[in-house]
């Protein structure tokens, strides 16, 4: 695997790779999930915007580490679905397949880190596969072949045909009152680059040492986001001159074009307050923190936020479970000590402040031990979570439909010795299909042959 070892940038370590192969696996797992839920709800924006950044963290990451095929993979995904996200396409049972088909492809380019031997993939065939995918899939034929072509030059519309608010008027004439000089800075990225949201990130920053932004198109939670294009445009106030600002972007690496001109408050026509109320205002001018009123007035519910987890090592909550129960021990040590000098000393102040201080101790340790089991435990739907996926494979082999639950997902079960808690869903597999790859139980007077019969299954999950 010499080959791809020596594609890898040079300064990356094998604490990169490790930590890339971590973050990868957590993503592959959630577009996997996400990619199948998208098959029976294709309106809901969030989860297409989840999946979508998902695609564009493992395309930037697989992109710092030199890992090319897996990048114009991931390139290829992220493309189809932006134009899902923009209605320019619609999802369809070919959609959800060439997506599975890439998930499935990025895990084996992603395995070639692990075994150091190529995959035997065919990502440009893939990648075809997904151009086509997203052609059948476009909503308005004409738009078929103007879709990838003209998408720079929109993108650079966008950012110049943008509102301006009263109040970021009112901010600008107040501060070139004092002095200050207001101008117009637009910068468009190079099409093709990977690393948009990050040179945009730098231009904000930049110009954020020698000026006040006042507004910039994104805005900074956008940018963080990675939702943008190729091009920003900022409205700031500085003391420096367009020569200056100038200047201050030539350390940005990828600008195609960097504009700076003079901006007259009264050059742009003012725009209705529902125009207004798209142009998200930096957080440096008008609006209060935490404003946010770019993105509430686009009418979208935010995606619920995904639980934040840490990663620890599994034989670090082993050494703290044992070290638990040595306190413990010693606990219970304590109260028998404690018992034994009030049975001697039972009027003795010191002995009676020992005992209170011995009972809140045995309480925190109580408290810590039942803290400690609770770290182990995992949600036992994420045993399951690939299943979903397996039963839609399976469905589409045997041509029948197959409606899959899971109930009680949110049981808890504690973590296997090495780890992987997925050791609990293999069984479970062979218990649910036959040797055929079919599901069990299936009730015999029904005729098969219809195609409107569909199998349900439904994983129940029991405490006791």
């Amino acid at each position: 695997m010499g080959g791809l070892m020596e594609q890898l940038h040079q300064n990356i370590l094998e604490e990169d790779i490790e930590v890339f192969l971590q973050e990868a696996d957590e993503h592959l797992q959630l577009m996997d999930q996400d990619v199948v839920q998208l098959e029976s709800d294709p309106e809901n924006p969030d989860l297409l915007q989840q999946i979508f950044r998902s695609s564009h963290t493992i395309k930037g990451s697989s992109a710092m580490l030199g890992h090319a095929r897996m990048t114009e993979v991931a390139h290829s995904m992220e493309n189809l679905l932006d134009r899902l996200r923009k209605g320019s396409a619609t999802v369809t049972t070919g959609v959800i397949d060439v997506l599975l088909h890439s998930l499935d492809t990025l895990r084996a380019l992603k395995d070639e880190l692990i075994t150091r031997a190529p995959a035997a993939v065919d990502v440009a065939k893939l990648v075809e596969d997904v151009e086509v995918a997203s052609r059948e899939a476009a909503t308005d034929p004409t738009e078929r072949d103007a879709s990838g072509s003209s998408a720079g030059g929109d993108d650079k519309q966008a950012a110049t045909a943008t509102p301006i608010t009263r109040e970021v008027r009112e901010r600008v004439r107040g501060l070139m009152a004092s002095g200050s000089g207001a101008f117009s800075v637009e910068a468009t990225v190079y099409e093709g680059t990977d690393w948009a949201a990050v040179r945009l990130f730098q231009v904000h920053a930049a110009l954020s040492a020698l000026s006040e932004v006042i507004v910039s198109w994104p805005s900074m939670d956008q940018i963080q986001a990675e939702e943008v294009d190729l091009s920003i445009r900022l409205l700031v106030c500085s003391q420096a001159d367009d020569k200056d600002l100038g200047a201050s972007l030539e350390q940005v690496e990828d600008l195609q074009d960097v504009q700076v001109v003079s901006w007259d408050p009264e050059s742009e026509p003012e725009e209705g307050e529902e125009e207004i109320e798209e142009a998200e205002v930096s957080q440096l001018a008008i609006a209060s923190e935490g404003a946010d009123a770019g993105t509430a007035s686009q009418g979208q519910v935010k995606a619920p936020a995904r639980q934040q987890t840490v990663r620890v090592d599994v034989e670090r909550i082993d050494h703290m479970m044992n070290t638990v129960g040595e306190l413990i021990i010693d606990r219970t040590r304590i109260v028998q000590i404690g018992k034994a000098l009030e049975a001697r000393y039972k009027d003795d102040d010191f002995v009676r402040a020992l005992g209170e201080t011995s009972a809140h101790i045995v309480k925190v340790i109580d408290e810590l031990q039942e803290s400690t089991m609770k770290v182990r435990m995992l949600p036992i739907g994420t045993v399951f979570g690939s299943f979903p996926r397996l039963i839609r494979d399976l469905s589409q082999s045997i041509g029948k439909k197959v409606e899959f639950t899971i109930e009680g997902a949110e049981t808890e079960i504690g973590i296997i010795s090495d780890g992987n808690a997925g050791h609990v869903g293999r069984p479970i597999i062979r218990l649910c299909f036959d040797r055929d790859g079919e599901p069990v139980q299936r009730p015999y007077d029904i005729d098969l042959s219809d195609p409107d019969y569909q199998d349900r299954m439904v994983l129940q999950v029991l405490e006791y």
